[in-house]
């Protein structure tokens, strides 16, 4: 008996020593991530780093965090950040988010209020700690930009997962329900967007680890399939598209609207088609759709140029600058 707690007492100081060596080592990690960021060239900034949870948990909170890529302008900032992990599970975090936070664009400011918004990931245990998985679930959320636009959705779900086609390519999956838009000369979109799903293969050009670089971009993009839910209507898409090195993409989307002339007039009343070329659309989408309720066409990238059908589109965009 003796012996035996013996053993107990041995092995709690031994894991006693673990999360106090833990402790030190979370905060001096973290601290050393945001000067690694700085090294970089990124704006990473915060306003202390605090451990604590003995026994079970690593629970780290980071006070003003603040992180922005001065290169493209965009970047995060919020009151504080909470980091949560098992001591027996270091390698998968949870992260809990404020109700209030700010995502920083190149041109505005977009405030984000969110209820019980939290994110959850798991590396690998090798010294390059490679993705496995991130999760990001949030309640009912808000976003307002300093421009006046407004958006809001009851619910949002995204999950990214390391797939086995390569050492850089990952699923991913966004749910969102009830969404909603409003911006100054648009107005209030005409109905509430039930829902919006979206099932894709992604292709970076390196793999997602502790070495990923700020310049890490998508290659390629798969749409197993991206739905927008109207009800009565609604627009379904899937496809594949390469990226050259100024983001522009390559390849073909076919697309499937249900009941197309109330999806141009939803588009019409929400103003995400102007008014001045709707008669025109009208047309134009008779013509693909055949006389039927229902359009499918195919929305082709080629040569920088884009066009959905038969119809020219102009220029195809740019997802991100030349090098």
């Amino acid at each position: 008996m003796r012996f035996l707690l013996g053993l107990v007492a041995v092995l709690a100081l031994l894991f006693c020593g673990y999360w106090f060596a833990g402790h030190a080592a979370l905060n001096r990690g973290t601290a050393a991530a945001f000067a690694q960021l700085q090294a970089e060239g990124m704006e990473a900034t915060h306003e202390g780093i605090a451990t604590r949870g003995f026994p079970a948990r690593f629970d780290t909170t980071i006070t003003a965090p603040r992180l922005r890529d001065p290169a493209t302008g965009v970047g995060w900032t919020a009151p504080t950040l909470e980091l949560v992990a098992l001591s027996y599970r270091p390698n998968e975090v949870i992260a809990l988010f404020p109700a209030e936070q700010t995502l920083i664009l190149p041109r505005e400011e977009v405030g984000i209020r969110a209820e019980a918004m939290r994110a959850s990931g798991r590396v690998g245990l090798s010294p390059a700690m490679p993705l496995d998985n991130v999760t990001l679930e949030s309640g009912p959320l808000t976003l307002a930009g300093d421009s006046g636009w407004q958006a809001g959705l009851a619910g949002l779900l995204m999950a990214l997962r390391r797939s086995d086609r390569g050492p850089a390519d990952y699923d991913l999956w966004v749910e969102g329900r009830d969404i909603t838009l409003s911006a100054p000369g648009l107005g209030a979109l005409a109905q509430t967007v039930p829902s919006l799903r979206v099932d894709a293969a992604l292709t970076l050009d390196q793999p997602i680890d502790r070495a990923l670089r700020p310049d890490a971009r998508l290659t390629a993009l798969t749409l197993r399939q991206a739905v927008v839910d109207l009800g009565a209507t609604g627009l379904s898409a899937e496809g594949a598209l390469t990226l050259d090195a100024a983001g522009v993409p390559t390849g073909t989307v076919n697309l499937t609207v249900r009941d197309w002339r109330g999806a141009l007039s939803f588009a019409v009343a929400a103003g995400l088609v102007p008014a001045q070329i709707a008669t025109l659309a009208e047309r134009a989408g008779a013509l693909m759709a055949g006389g039927g309720a229902d359009l499918t066409a195919p929305l082709v990238f080629d040569a920088g140029q884009m066009r959905l059908g038969p119809v020219p589109l102009g220029a195809a965009p740019a997802l991100y600058a030349a090098p």
